[in-house]
Formats: structure tokens, sequence, C-alpha cells
């Protein structure tokens, strides 16, 4: 026969568990994402990218890739601000890049 008290905290153990992970999966996934972007990505400081995000892309040249987030300075992207940096800082989690179409511009940048 099964004791109560251990089955109430075998339980408890579970639905724990299943918090916890839920709370962390975004930052386990981030970690991840930025071991794989600096082990395949030739990023460095400057480096142009663009996120192809819904509704509008992001665009922008790195600034640091952490280890849960990748930094950079926004470039305008369209024919109003082509190529202009509007001075904005942007943090995106590194998940956000792993999940969506990302391109990465040569050394030379040409528009």
């Amino acid at each position: 026969m099964v004791d109560l008290t251990a089955l109430i905290s075998v339980v408890a153990l579970v639905f724990t568990g299943l918090g916890v992970s839920v709370v962390l999966k975004d930052y386990v996934a981030s970690v991840i994402a930025g071991v794989v972007i600096r082990a395949t990505w030739r990023t460095k400081r400057g480096r142009r990218i663009k996120i192809m995000t819904i509704p509008a892309p992001l665009k922008g040249d790195i600034v640091k890739v952490g280890a849960l987030s990748t930094t950079f300075i926004e470039v305008g992207d369209g024919e109003r601000l082509p190529s202009v940096q509007t001075g904005r800082m942007v943090k995106v989690p590194n998940f956000i890049l792993i999940n969506n179409p990302v391109l990465v511009y040569g050394e030379k940048i040409i528009d």
C-alpha cells in the first residue's frame, strides 16, 4: 500500500518541476541559442544582421552577443532610412535569433 504523504510529496515535486521548467524555458533556450550563434555565425562587433520578424524586420549592427541576448544598434530598413543608424539600442533574446530567419551581411555592406 502506498503512503499518502509520499504520494503527495511526489505529486508536489512533479508540479514544482513542471512550473520551474515553464518559467526557465526561455532562459535555457537563449543560453543554448547563444552558444549556437557564437559557434556557427561569424559574429563580431559591427557585423550587420537583419532579423525577419513579423510584422516588421529588425536590422542593425551587432554590439555584443551575450549569454542570454544579442545587442545591436538599429539601422533603418527602407526607402526613408536606408542603412542610417537610428541611435536605438535593441536587445533581442537569443532564442528569437534561432526561431526566425536571420540575414547576416558580409564584411562590405553595399546598399
